[in-house]
């Protein structure tokens, strides 16, 4: 089950996304809402924010649902594939001084599949090589593992994969955060914001003093309290 976590709390991603539709379905219809303008536009933002946490939540969860799958498809993918090259490796070093025609050709064989498990089939193009004639795809088949590209292919997919769930678990524990988290966090952002800019004008004055001092001018007096 997925989780939101936000400080040491960890809630179920269900009980909090069915707290926001129930808190969005009890909501008031627009019509009965007082007609002073600050009741209208309190009811709509309001409306509007429920509206767009259950919206981005809902995004997040499905791109979750259909990224973390395949982010372990690929991950236990990689591990053969890196697997099968340590034993071409080892095969290799085994034809590596070829006598014959044929020990020749097994070492070709093993080398071709060296270069599909790194770049994929598209580096044995005008070799007169494919992956059905390869010790590669021989090495496949006995695993029962179907061909999904080489590593290069396999690492790119967990990249953008990883960035996709990294983006969504982001937008999804920003979408459920509660009234009192995010007050919470935004107080903190602030307290750090201000203490950021406190820091920076010091760094600035004190640089500026010691160019004054440079040039035989006084330095100037520090901030009120």
């Amino acid at each position: 089950m997925t989780t939101h976590a936000h400080g040491r709390k960890t809630r179920p991603v269900t009980t909090t996304l069915a707290t926001l539709r129930a808190r969005f379905a009890a909501l008031p219809d627009p019509a009965d809402v007082p007609t002073t303008a600050r009741a209208q536009a309190e009811a709509g933002a309001l409306r509007s924010r429920l509206a767009g946490q259950i919206a981005t939540a809902e995004v997040a969860q499905r791109t979750l649902a259909e990224y973390q799958p395949k982010i372990a498809a690929d991950e236990s993918y990689l591990a053969t594939l890196d697997q099968m090259r340590e034993r071409l490796q080892a095969e290799r070093l085994r034809w590596l001084t070829p006598k014959t025609d044929l020990a020749r050709g097994h070492l070709e064989n093993v080398q071709r599949s060296l270069t599909a498990v790194d770049i994929g089939t598209a580096g044995l193009d005008g070799t007169g090589w494919c992956l059905d004639t390869l010790r590669l795809g021989k090495l496949l088949g006995e695993a029962g593992v179907a061909w999904r590209g080489g590593r290069d292919d396999a690492v790119r997919r967990l990249r953008d994969a990883r960035t996709r769930v990294d983006d969504a678990q982001q937008q999804l524990t920003e979408a459920l955060l509660t009234d009192a988290e995010r007050e919470k966090r935004d107080s903190a952002a602030a307290t750090r914001a201000a203490k950021e800019n406190a820091r920076s004008r010091e760094e600035k004055k004190a640089a500026h003093n010691a160019a004054r001092q440079a040039r035989g001018f006084g330095v100037m007096a520090p901030d009120a309290p």
